[in-house]
């Protein structure tokens, strides 16, 4: 309930809204966002989320590429942060943390379920993992990486 709550309160930035890979086109010129049916104004920490949710439900899969998809979103957390003020870094982390338990639960409990977890054992790793996130409130991203790879197996 507090993650919706912070969605609706803060609005700080233009939010894409389903920041992830296939919305994305790269290029020698850079890289090219899509699919902006969503776009509104709105948390920092939203799009942070989608993004590092996207590469851990990747990575809960059996076929050994956890950490690739935890470095992934390790890289993108770096990049993210080495873009925006320092000022701002700490309360689009914190924001970001918040809304990852939530989006992780809704992408394997809720209506718009992944489809790529069809394992009842991944599906459950990832579960545990959403429920961790919301009762722990880990304080940094690198907490959450750190214990993924320890939580889903080191694969």
């Amino acid at each position: 309930e507090y993650a919706i709550e912070r969605l609706l309160v803060i609005r700080r930035v233009l939010v894409h809204g389903d920041y992830v890979p296939k919305n994305m086109l790269t290029s020698e010129r850079g890289i090219l966002i899509l699919d902006w049916e969503v776009v509104h104004f709105g948390n920092p920490g939203y799009d942070v989320a989608t993004f590092i949710n996207h590469m851990l439900l990747k990575g809960v899969r059996t076929d050994g590429s956890r950490r690739g998809f935890v470095r992934m979103a390790e890289a993108f957390w770096r990049a993210y942060r080495a873009g925006v003020p320092a000022e701002d870094v700490g309360l689009i982390e914190q924001e970001a943390l918040l809304q990852l338990g939530a989006l992780m639960l809704a992408r394997v409990d809720g209506k718009s379920k992944v489809e790529y977890l069809s394992d009842e054992g991944e599906v459950g790793d990832a579960r545990t993992f959403g429920r961790w996130l919301l009762r722990a409130r880990p304080r940094s991203l690198s907490e959450v990486f750190t214990r993924y790879v320890h939580a889903c197996g080191a694969s």
